[in-house]
């Protein structure tokens, strides 16, 4: 979700819970944003501003997910967040039911700078990786090179952050 550095006041369960009548809860939700923050020279070089805005964003979705219209006062429908991953402008969130929480293991996350001088994290990706029972999920938020001709540009930042994105997930991990 491009939030293009602004604050949004409008309600997030009329896209993020909209059809939860119909098919029930998810066990997982991960949102990604971009754009949390003024995409400046200061933003990009210092990140003064990127731990707040995505305190902000996190806040905003475990509330959305957790308020009484969503779990009906039910525990087993809350929503724990799990490590999140942000860079300059983006982050990728996830949240998993609360029953499901102990069958969460091996998190791990990375970011990727593509920017500026191929490294600055103005562009890139954010990800992160966990093993969900016997699953192996990866989900990463990307921010890719501007306009609709640039579509070389889009690649080669898709292919740097993909051949970039590495996880330490230890022996233990792939042993399992």
């Amino acid at each position: 979700w491009n939030v293009n550095a602004k604050g949004k006041d409008e309600s997030l369960s009329s896209w993020l819970c909209a059809d939860w009548h119909q098919h029930g809860p998810p066990d997982i939700v991960v949102v990604g944003f971009q754009e949390m923050v003024d995409l400046n020279a200061v933003n990009v070089a210092v990140e003064n501003k990127s731990q707040s805005r995505s305190a902000f964003w996190i806040d905003r979705i475990r509330s959305t997910l957790n308020s009484r219209q969503n779990t009906q006062g039910d525990p087993s429908r809350s929503y724990t967040e799990l490590p999140t991953k942000y860079l300059v402008g983006f982050l990728v969130c996830v949240f998993v039911k609360a029953p499901h929480k102990p069958r969460v293991k091996y998190v791990h996350t990375d970011s990727v700078g593509v920017g500026v001088m191929g490294v600055m994290g103005n562009k890139g990706g954010v990800s992160i990786r966990l093993q969900f029972y016997d699953s192996t999920l990866c989900f990463t938020c990307l921010h890719l090179a501007a306009h609709r001709e640039n579509v070389t540009g889009r690649n080669a930042d898709f292919a740097n952050v993909y051949n970039k994105t590495s996880f330490e997930i230890g022996n233990e991990a792939v042993q399992e």
